[in-house]
């Protein structure tokens, strides 16, 4: 499934093309786990709507 994306710095570090920046120590991790919590909290949110 793709994951949708919130900003430039998102998509850069999902892409394939992710390799071709140079990203510091930590960053992608942290963007992965901020989309991986509006994630899960649109999933929880959604069923109520």
């Amino acid at each position: 499934m793709k994951r949708k994306t919130v900003g430039g710095d998102e998509v850069d570090a999902f892409a394939k093309t992710r390799r071709s920046r140079n990203w510091k120590a930590g960053e992608r991790k942290a963007l992965k786990a901020k989309a991986s919590r509006r994630e899960r909290r649109d999933a929880r949110i959604a069923p109520a709507r």
